[in-house]
């Protein structure tokens, strides 16, 4: 296989150490009732002395699954480090532009995906957003209040109310609270309701009705307040004064006044088209379908209102959105898109009239405003003026592979700053590192040597011994392992075969191996004094010189001053031309590491180094398991020699308890002769 197996293999256990021993005959039940001698015993003993080579074939394999285990984590670990060097042989992760400009309100700049940026300044001299073509229609489409009929009834665009079930409207104006009926009373007479009980305590106070429905209220000697806490129904909605100015400091002989938003009839969006109202429409709307920029839309005048035409409308994908404005009583289409493209209302197929009853069509009313392009004037190198237009705000051409995108209209000269952003590579550095060194760190344990504590007698000549204080690493002494780090340490330090020798290698950007790492030793020297008082226990740790192959943290200060000056060179030193090139340490690394784990490495080139059939890890796995296999066996051939040697030993101890006992029975019978003859 090419991967390294899972932790199957290192889960392998001894063999025949569960067996029964001596299992061919049966224990001999009552041992030594002839001889007295303690057969069992003996067997147990000598079979325990023949088994006895099984406990240490046991710790082998144990050790030997141990080292397996620690195998697949650093085959788990180096995989790690693989994906991460996708993003580092990434063009565009070096290759990435940002920029500021001096008038935010009215710009912002982003890079064109794909695309590089010249750093630099650029003076824009002005700028015009984008508008997108609109159709407003007639204002006539609703009818207009009837001001003599009761209010329910009367055509305005909000339904009115009392408020409450069973009691009346109330009403508030300059603190004069008005009672009206929707249902029995027309316009007119609250109207001349609420002046009668204001008048009587402003006489300054008068109140008018325009022709199209809007009502002014209107005082010579104080400000106007509409409404309070206590008020019941929706009259002040229904008459658009919620929504109206309350004038303050006006001229004329009533400089103080509050009058309707507009017209208070007109279309009732939440009444049904198939009402006897019409929904407040002068004409009925009929069923059927309508077409907006070639989209059908569908009307159902007995269960949609307004709002759901409107609804329907905005969510299909005719490209426009449609709204009704109650105070300007008219229906609007607005292009989702902007710049100067156009809205075509209905076809020759439509049956529902709605177009033309809400007056959207040429001929009913309608107007149609055209969108403009957006644009932005830029001074060039030469120090001429040139404009870049286009339908959206996002301006392209402009500034070289940089959208400039316009939020506002501003004829006031700005400056746009484009630079190299080193963020997406610092990041991509970053998680390589990280992943990098947990791999490295891992590997150092796995190998690391124990602590031996050596000692004799002070006097010369006398007998030296070695106590380990610590085991050291499971992998201690795996040359495969050991070469695998020193292999990375190498690529990883290395220069490059870059022009640039400024920045040809991954110190030259900030980028250093540790040049220090930490040793253990006994803390005791040979004569059984302790080496370092400080240290409490018997190993003590200390810094030596040299790496263990892991990186210190980037040096973002550095890495940034040469990305500044040479973003290019810093590139290529991850970044190779393809995936058969060997400059870029992405490739380096990912090449070997395929050898290492047996699973290819993934750059944006494709696929790098030569997959192997069996990988170098799987290789050094393979070896501890034939191992593994090798004990089993010699388990099970220690405990069939302990079964066949006990089988042995019962039988030869059964016949010998056999014969004693016939000898014991002959005894018997001439002591009985001799007795019976004498």
């Amino acid at each position: 296989m090419s991967g390294i197996s899972d932790v199957s293999s290192s889960s392998a256990s001894s063999s025949g150490t569960s067996s029964t021993v001596g299992t061919d005959l049966a224990p001999i039940t009552f041992p030594g009732i002839a001889s007295g001698i303690d057969y069992n015993a003996i067997i147990n003993k000598l079979t325990a002395l023949t088994l006895a080579p099984n406990t240490a074939y046991n710790q082998h394999i144990s050790q030997l699954n141990a080292k397996n285990a620690e195998l697949i984590k650093i085959n788990d670990l180096l995989s790690s480090v693989q994906a991460s060097l996708n993003a580092l042989s990434d063009p565009s992760t070096f290759n990435t532009y940002g920029g500021t400009t001096t008038d935010p309100t009215d710009s912002s700049i982003s890079q064109i995906s794909g695309q590089s940026a010249t750093p630099g300044s650029y003076t824009i001299w002005g700028t015009q957003v984008a508008t997108s073509t609109q159709i407003t229609g007639g204002s006539s489409a609703g009818v207009t209040v009837n001001t003599a009929t009761a209010l329910i009834s009367a055509g305005t665009a909000i339904t009115p109310s009392n408020g409450d079930t069973g009691q009346t409207g109330l009403f508030t104006v300059d603190g004069v609270a008005v009672n009206y009926d929707v249902g029995s009373q027309s316009l007119t007479t609250i109207v001349n309701n609420i002046y009668t009980a204001v008048h009587a305590v402003d006489s300054g106070f008068t109140i008018a009705v325009s022709a199209s429905g809007a009502i002014s209220l209107e005082s010579s000697d104080e400000p106007i307040s509409i409404g309070s806490a206590e008020d019941r129904g929706n009259l002040a909605s229904v008459l658009k004064l919620d929504t109206a100015q309350n004038v303050t400091n006006g001229s004329g002989p009533y400089p103080y006044s509050v009058t309707s938003s507009g017209a208070i009839g007109g279309v009732n969006e939440t009444t049904v088209l198939n009402s006897s109202s019409n929904a407040g429409f002068a004409s009925a709307v009929t069923s059927g379908t309508f077409t907006i920029n070639g989209v059908s839309i569908s009307v159902n005048t007995a269960d949609d209102n307004v709002s759901d035409i409107l609804a329907r409308i905005n969510s299909s994908t005719a490209g426009v959105v449609a709204q009704y404005n109650l105070n300007t009583n008219s229906f609007t289409l607005t292009s989702t898109s902007t710049g100067p493209q156009s809205i075509v209302v209905g076809s020759a197929s439509d049956t529902s009239n709605f177009l033309k009853v809400a007056q959207l069509t040429t001929g009913t009313g309608a107007t149609t405003s055209v969108g403009s392009q957006a644009y932005a004037t830029i001074l060039t190198a030469s120090g001429a003026l040139q404009t870049v237009y286009s339908y959206s705000n996002s301006i392209v051409g402009a500034i070289p592979g940089m959208a400039l995108d316009v939020t506002g209209s501003t004829a006031i000269p700005f400056t746009v700053t484009v630079t190299q952003d080193p963020t997406p590579a610092i990041n991509a550095i970053a998680n390589f590192v990280s992943v990098y060194n947990a791999a490295m760190n891992e590997i150092s344990l796995a190998t690391a040597p124990p602590v031996v504590q050596q000692s004799s007698a002070a006097t010369t000549g006398s007998t030296t011994t070695s106590t380990q204080l610590n085991s050291g690493g499971v992998l201690y002494g795996d040359q495969t392992v050991e070469a695998i780090q020193n292999q990375l340490t190498q690529i990883v330090s290395g220069l490059t075969s870059s022009s640039n020798t400024s920045y040809n290698s991954l110190e030259s950007i900030g980028l250093e191996l540790d040049s220090q790492h930490t040793q253990y030793s006994s803390n005791t020297d040979a004569y059984g004094s302790t080496v370092d008082s400080s240290v409490s226990g018997p190993i003590a740790t200390s810094t030596v010189d040299g790496t263990d192959g892991q990186f210190l943290p980037l040096d973002i200060t550095t890495f940034t001053a040469a990305f500044a000056a040479d973003p290019n060179a810093v590139a290529s030193l991850f970044v190779s031309t393809s995936a058969t090139a060997t400059t870029g340490i992405s490739n380096q690394i990912g090449s070997y590491l395929t050898q290492v784990t047996g699973t290819p490495t993934s750059l944006v080139t494709g696929l790098v180094g030569t997959i192997p059939s069996i990988s170098l890890l799987q290789a050094d796995e393979n070896g501890d398991t034939a191992q593994i296999t090798g004990l089993q066996q010699s388990i099970q051939n220690v405990t069939n020699q302990a079964n066949a040697q006990a089988d042995q030993l019962r039988a030869q101890d059964t016949a010998s308890e056999s014969l004693i006992a016939g000898y014991q029975a002959e005894q018997q019978y001439v002591n009985q002769l001799s007795s019976s003859g004498s």
